[in-house]
């Protein structure tokens, strides 16, 4: 890890070093050979590494700034999804374990939905990839802005993804998530002079005492629950407990969006 110093300090640092070193070997030599010391060659060991010293260690220190950077470009990349914003599929579900397992520790609620870009197909073949990249990038930054910080948001395919809410059981993540299909029902995503307008479908399932399951299950049932939604017309939410769909009447949503 770069020592969090300033460049200037840490060159001269290293030039500092660099001509004691020189001053101590010179005179060590000097000493084996029976020379003697003389301030000729006293100051070509003072003179040569605070010339080369301070260049290499430029460059060093450069170089090093750069690894550090592409590391973390590289860790970024591997975490999340660049053109969403979103948490890529493996770190999804690597962090959604382990709030999984919090929850069943503690005896408490967690709920797990699937989303669906309805159509996103069409929406590829009619407005071009431009047109699909600006659709995921919007929805990305709606999920972001609409769910908790401690809401898990992950792009787990190409338009497909995926939200874990702790602590919230089946009614309280319905309201939530429905909220996020009406915001995205009633927005439209310009793109080169054209208005795009989408919707979602959803398919939630809950973790609590009544639906004692693993996580490979609970994705399952959220899955399965998304599926429904898509043949029960889309644009919708579906619940896996009572594979129905529900919906809360859109006009009281409107005065709290």
């Amino acid at each position: 890890m770069i020592p969090k110093i300033s460049s200037a300090r840490t060159i001269g640092l290293i030039t500092l070093v660099s001509i004691i070193i020189s001053i101590l070997i010179t005179i060590f030599i000097m000493e084996i050979f029976g020379s003697g010391i003389d301030a000729i060659t006293l100051s070509i060991s003072i003179i040569a590494p605070a010339i080369i010293a301070p260049s290499v260690t430029w460059y060093i220190v450069c170089l090093l700034v750069k690894i550090h950077q592409l590391e973390k470009e590289q860790r970024a990349l591997a975490t999340y999804d660049m053109l969403t914003g979103l948490l890529v599929r493996r770190a999804f579900l690597s962090k959604s374990k382990a709030l999984f397992q919090l929850a069943k520790r503690n005896n408490s609620l967690l709920s797990l939905a699937y989303i669906d870009i309805d159509n996103f197909k069409k929406i590829n073949d009619k407005y071009g990839h431009a047109g699909g990249d600006a659709v995921l990038e919007s929805f990305g930054v709606n999920l972001r802005k609409s769910m908790r910080k401690s809401d898990l948001l992950g792009r787990i395919g190409g338009e497909e993804f995926a939200i874990v809410l702790p602590d919230t059981d089946m009614k309280g993540a319905i309201h939530k998530l429905e909220k996020i299909r009406f915001l995205i029902k009633t927005r439209t995503v310009d793109v080169s002079n054209q208005s795009i307008q989408y919707t979602v479908s959803i398919g939630v399932a809950t973790f609590d005492k009544n639906n004692q399951v693993d996580l490979e299950q609970l994705i399952m049932q959220s899955d399965n629950a998304l599926y429904n939604a898509k043949n029960s017309g889309k644009d919708c939410i579906v619940e896996y407990k009572f594979g129905k769909v529900v919906n809360i009447p859109e006009f009281e949503l409107k005065t709290q969006l």
